[in-house]
């Protein structure tokens, strides 16, 4: 941008230059919170955009194994505005016990520290398995990302899935020697500085999603989720996600006459949430789950635009040899496995 403007790094501040910088990084994946990129240059939010299916949350199911629960673990949700869900899971006790589920929000709604406890819910639970209720329906939630959490009790077992969807996780409350030896952040007195447990994800294959129900369900993988201006998770998912069960996950985009297009972005869920710190730390995937590697690009008349397999980037370019000028716009993706389903943070055409 300086070499472009003529101007000095410190220049940039400037309220122009700056917003400018902004969407730049943004639309090569930086994901600055809070900053949408700009629609108006955006070809893709003037078209009307339906999907073959978006997937209705309403929890994960089981896949026949579980976890002991030696660490207290929680599942993250992006909520909706409105009553706190009813959660159900299947649980293995070893001998009679109890179990104490919260549900935890931040107190700031862009955060992910489970710093508030809406609710407490502790239920006897009989040796063997059981399936269980806990009812938050009488919380209030904001529109931001909640956690489900299961306090540590080694007696139980949660029911778990291999199904990863994207814009959820589990995180667990552990020490990390690194950086505490409690699980927790505590900073003196009028420091200024935040105080906060750690809640962070484990490494695949451990740190599987947990077989929680959800209700009522929540709907929040909408297909205009991909010109909502966001390319990462921010207070919602802010993706499209297809039905598991769609066998053929399509977006079409409809724009009320004949554009003409020079170059299509879209935006993938490249997993920026696991651990990859180094080729030297061993890794049990060879590819991120998440990240859709084939998908097709056509006109409505038929015409193959792109046709792509083995992608396992964020930011896929697809820069036409000569520009395209149509109405109609269709995007086919494959599932990127039988446990995973197609996803979308975000599509840019120019």
């Amino acid at each position: 941008m300086c070499n472009k403007l003529n101007i000095t790094p410190k220049e940039l501040l400037q309220p122009e230059h700056i917003a400018q910088l902004q969407q730049n990084l943004n639309l090569n994946g930086q994901s600055i919170p809070g900053i949408r990129l700009d629609k108006h240059n955006n070809l893709a939010a003037q078209a009307s955009i339906t999907a073959s299916s978006e997937l209705v949350f309403n929890g994960f199911q089981p896949s026949g194994s579980r976890m002991q629960l030696d660490s207290s673990c929680a599942q993250l949700v992006a909520f909706a505005k409105g009553q706190g869900p009813t959660i159900s899971i299947t649980v293995f006790a070893h001998k009679e016990t109890e179990l104490t589920c919260q549900l935890r929000t931040s107190i700031k709604h862009e955060n992910y520290t489970p710093d508030v406890i809406n609710k407490t819910i502790s239920l006897s639970v009989t040796a063997g398995e059981s399936t269980l209720e806990f009812d938050f329906s009488d919380c209030s939630l904001e529109m931001q990302y909640g956690f489900i959490c299961f306090l540590q009790n080694s007696d139980i077992e949660l029911a778990t899935t291999e199904q990863l969807i994207t814009g959820t996780m589990v995180v667990f409350n552990k020490v990390h020697k690194a950086v505490s030896n409690k699980g927790k952040q505590t900073v003196p007195e009028n420091s200024g500085l935040e105080e906060f447990e750690f809640w962070t994800p484990a490494r695949r294959p451990n740190g599987q999603n947990l077989a929680i129900g959800i209700s009522p369900a929540i709907h929040n993988h909408q297909a205009t989720q991909v010109i909502n201006g966001f390319v990462r998770p921010w207070l919602q998912t802010n993706a499209w996600v297809a039905d598991l069960a769609d066998p053929s996950p399509t977006l079409r985009l409809v724009w009320p006459e004949t554009v003409t297009m020079r170059q299509i972005v879209l935006y993938f869920d490249s997993d920026f949430d696991h651990a990859l710190e180094t080729v030297l730390m061993e890794h049990n995937e060879d590819q991120v789950p998440y990240c859709v590697q084939t998908y097709t690009i056509k006109t409505d008349s038929g015409e193959v635009i792109a046709h792509v397999t083995g992608n396992y980037q964020s930011i896929n370019k697809i820069d036409l040899v000569e520009p395209i000028t149509t109405q109609h716009l269709i995007l086919e993706f494959a599932h990127p496995s039988k446990n995973v389903p197609a996803a979308l943070f975000e599509i840019q055409i120019k």
